[in-house]
This record gives C-alpha cells, sequence and structure tokens, in this order.
C-alpha cells in the first residue's frame, strides 16, 4: 500500500491499522465519532475533555507486557508527540491534563477549528511505551495487531481485545509495500492489491480493475467547524 521506509504519517497512510485515536472523523457527515474516548465535551472555549472507554490495553510488546491505555499514558504519548515537533501539540495545545485515570482535558492556546479533524490523523494515534516485536515501532491499541512480518508483507489479524461487535469480520489484512507508484499500480491492477492508496491530488490507476470503486476525501480545510459551534460531541 506504500513505499518501503515511508514514515507512518505520510497522508498516503491513512489508515494505522494498529493505532487507535482519541475520536474520529466520519468524512461523509463530516462527524466527530468515538475511538478510544466515548465522549468529548467542549465547556469553555479553549478547553475539550474527553472520557476514554473502559478496560482499553495497548497490544502486547516485545516482553509480553500489556500496558493499560488510561489517560496517564495519554497525556504521556501526546507530550511525546510535542518533543517530536507535531504541531497540534507544540503549537495548539497549551497543556494536556489527568484529572482522573479515564479523563484527559487538552487546554489549548486560542480556539482552533480543526482540532477533531488533526486528533483524528495518524500523528495523533495513541502509543504505548512499549515496542512490537524486533521493531522500534511503539504499541498501539487499534482493532488489528501485527502478527507477521515478511519482507514487504505485514500481516495484522484482530487483536485479542477487539470482541462483541468491536470484533472484524476479516481474518486478517496482509499490507504490501512496492519501491515504486508504478508497481503499486500493477500490482492493484492484477488484483493483488484490494485498496490502493494515492496522495492528494493525483490521478487514480489507470488499469484499475473491473469493478473497483474511487472513493475521494474532502480537504481538511473544507471541514473546519469553530469549536465554539461544539458543545458536545
Amino acid at each position: 500500500l506504500r513505499p518501503p521506509g515511508a514514515p507512518a504519517t505520510t497522508e498516503l497512510e491513512d489508515v494505522l491499522l494498529s493505532y487507535a485515536r482519541l475520536v474520529a472523523v466520519d468524512l461523509r457527515g463530516p462527524a466527530v465519532v468515538q475511538d478510544a474516548a466515548r465522549s468529548a465535551e467542549q465547556p469553555e472555549p479553549q478547553v475539550v475533555r474527553f472520557t476514554l472507554r473502559e478496560a482499553q490495553r495497548f497490544h502486547p510488546d516485545g516482553t509480553g507486557n500489556e500496558q493499560p491505555l488510561s489517560a496517564e499514558s495519554v497525556r504521556t504519548d501526546f507530550q511525546r508527540r510535542a518533543a517530536e515537533g507535531v504541531a497540534l501539540f507544540s503549537e495548539v495545545v497549551d497543556r494536556i491534563e489527568r484529572p482522573d485515570g479515564s479523563t484527559v482535558v487538552l487546554r489549548l492556546k486560542a480556539p482552533f477549528g480543526l482540532l477533531f479533524d488533526l486528533l483524528a490523523q495518524p500523528n495523533a494515534s495513541l502509543r504505548g511505551d512499549g515496542t512490537y516485536p524486533g521493531t522500534s515501532e511503539r504499541v498501539g491499541s487499534g482493532t488489528w495487531q501485527p502478527t507477521r512480518r515478511d519482507g514487504a508483507i505485514v500481516r495484522y489479524a484482530p487483536a485479542r481485545a477487539a470482541t462483541g461487535d468491536l470484533r472484524p469480520l476479516l481474518s486478517a489484512i496482509d499490507v504490501v509495500a512496492r519501491g515504486t507508484a508504478g508497481e503499486l499500480d500493477a500490482a492493484f491492477a492484477s488484483g493483488d492489491l484490494d485498496v490502493r492508496l494515492t496522495a492528494a491530488g493525483s490521478q487514480p490507476p489507470v488499469d484499475a480493475p473491473k469493478g473497483a470503486t474511487q472513493q475521494k476525501r474532502p480537504s481538511r480545510r473544507l471541514r473546519g467547524v469553530g469549536l465554539s459551534l461544539l458543545a458536545t460531541k
């Protein structure tokens, strides 16, 4: 789906299977929907409060440890994001507080209309302290857990915590890396890839397989909503 070595926070990798965010954005609405957080409230123009869903855990790390996902782990990772230079956390968010184990409060430097859109981006996904076996990638808490790496292919299986209505219908997903866009197009045309992601503004593959559908996401600039309009989401 992406060139090897490409960072996981690029626009091309819009779907991070292993990682949850506080919230997601439904592009059909657009609407803010729950992910790791079960609710979001805006008691003041520059204060947004998130309440986490209960009993969430990160995937097992290289030592087999499964870290609980808590308000403290969210705050710690967002502070890491700020140190890494992610603008949302270094320029927009002033302070990150955790009044209790399941509540995260973001205090903003000023009202910011794209807060929820950016919280739903890959570089705002939630990471634990440990790393996946054999890699330097921090563990996530998403629906899918990497189970096998074979060269340019990474296989994902449903995470053990994904039960009931959260359990996906697919048994596995293989993510395939190719060196060039042309190689990706050829794999998609031959049916070796089921999903082909392209960068914003680029043309879809010319030789798309029969029956393939194309989906476009609107620009984030068109989806900004002032926080003053969001009482509770």
